[in-house]
């Protein structure tokens, strides 16, 4: 995914109304393990933290 790194974290960050700057991609590979290993399939995890802030509160 290094090529639309990028464009991944612009779109996000637009999507979000946050700064690029707050958005992180990371890229992993399977190194020959199980299906994907063989380039039988693909495997994709997700994670986001998210924090809430009430502004007026604080």
């Amino acid at each position: 995914i290094t090529p639309y790194k990028e464009q991944m974290r612009a779109a996000l960050a637009t999507i979000m109304g946050i700064s690029k700057s707050s958005v992180n991609i990371k890229a992993t590979t399977a190194e020959k393990m199980g299906f994907v290993g063989r380039k039988e399939g693909v495997t994709v995890y997700a994670t986001a933290t998210l924090n809430y802030y009430r502004w007026d509160k604080i």
